[in-house]
């Protein structure tokens, strides 16, 4: 199994070369041709001086760029700061500082001078287009410069996740190179995901979720198929026109997709759907199945990198989204005393399981905790429900 992000992309690129790895508004990128685009940008990005540790803020939709820079990032040693491509100014000010961003590769959706202006050592590349004073990502990347060969350690950042802060101060919280390579590649194969499969990236890639079942689709010789932002037109066509076999998404993106759908051929490509974000209805999850003639997986977590999934369908029907191993997952009052079994309270995720970080912390935490927010209860047989949030 690859130690870091940076070996386990290299393994795929060298195993599926002439395999398809993207597909976006009817293109393809082969895997060959991803990672020459990603070299090629990690060349650039060592030319602006960035170096191992450097953090890249990425505020892209899902487009073959933001897999690039993913890449990229990744192969310089560099921290790849993950962006809702739709954050306002004053959001992406805050990332910025929060991180201390060295580059932004940026999607031009709000002025940017303002960024510029308050971060003044910043370098901005656009994505999609020229933005007076900016370069673009295909310049830097066209410019030829190598960058030096860098192995970052299982140990180091790969990632930066930064909330919305809609719940308080945004935070930033970080992955880390060997822990990722290792659940991604295990997750690929917990799934039984196959070189032949086609997922849907129609989450953003800039969110927990969504970028883990993509990594997870990569590393298994996938092929993705990039849809900048949902819609149920745009994934039923999708779907009907890549032959895609897996899609993922919450009870509101299938329950929109199925009051869409009128012929069940057009979604005869898929094999699997992932559910998450919240509870699934059992009437849900029996129309999920029946219309859409695939197996059902329910996942439930955040990008801190905690969570619990389930492939049993007797769970899945009773609305559970897991059972969590022993001790992990505690459901506590208000004022955090645990909760009997089966009394609703707030799901809490033990940091010894889940050692949850952000970025700046030194890992101190006051009670061995994480506060999830969510709304949950445990049943006598451990599983887990979720009633919403908090």
């Amino acid at each position: 199994m690859s130690a870091t992000l940076a070996t386990a992309l290299r393994a795929a690129w060298e195993a599926w070369p002439e395999r398809t790895a993207l597909v976006h508004r009817g293109r393809a990128t082969t895997y060959a041709e991803l990672r020459d685009r990603a070299s090629a940008l990690a060349g650039g990005y060592a030319s602006l001086g960035v170096r191992p540790g450097d953090r890249i803020a990425c505020s892209v939709s899902n487009r073959p760029e933001h897999v690039a820079a993913l890449g990229a990032a990744w192969l310089c040693g560099a921290v790849h700061v993950g962006v809702d491509f739709e954050s306002t100014t004053p959001e992406l000010s805050r990332v910025l500082e929060i991180t201390g961003a060295k580059v932004l590769v940026w999607e031009p959706a709000v002025p940017v001078e303002p960024l510029l202006a308050a971060h003044p050592g910043l370098t901005v590349l656009t994505v999609g287009g020229a933005h007076s004073g900016c370069a673009t990502v295909e310049e830097l990347a066209a410019a030829g410069a190598r960058a030096p060969r860098v192995e970052p350690g299982p140990g180091d950042a790969a990632l930066v996740f930064v909330s919305s802060g809609t719940t308080g101060a945004p935070k930033a919280t970080v992955g880390w190179h060997g822990n990722l390579a290792g659940r991604w590649s295990r997750l690929g194969g917990w799934l039984g995901f196959e070189p032949r499969d086609v997922h849907l990236v129609q989450l953003p890639l800039a969110h927990g979720f969504g970028l883990l079942t993509a990594m997870a689709g990569l590393l298994t010789g996938g092929t993705l198929a990039l849809l900048e932002r949902f819609s149920t037109d745009g994934v039923l066509a999708a779907v009907r026109e890549e032959r895609v076999t897996v899609l993922n998404g919450a009870p509101a993106h299938f329950r929109l997709v199925l009051d869409r759908l009128r012929d069940t051929r057009d979604v005869e490509s898929l094999r699997l759907s992932i559910g998450t974000a919240a509870a699934f209805t059992p009437s849900l999850v029996r129309e999920i199945r029946e219309r859409l003639g695939v197996d059902m997986i329910v996942m439930y977590g955040s990008s801190e990198g905690i969570g619990v999934a389930t492939k049993d369908q007797a769970d899945i029907l009773l609305g559970a989204v897991g059972r969590p191993a022993a001790e992990s997952v505690a459901i506590v009052a208000t004022d955090r005393t645990p909760l009997a079994l089966g009394e609703v309270g707030e799901i809490a995720f033990s940091r010894s399981v889940f050692p949850v970080r952000y970025w700046g912390d030194r890992g101190e935490t006051d009670d061995g905790w994480y506060y999830s927010g969510d709304l949950g209860r445990l049943d006598e047989e451990g599983r887990l429900y979720v009633h919403g949030r908090l």
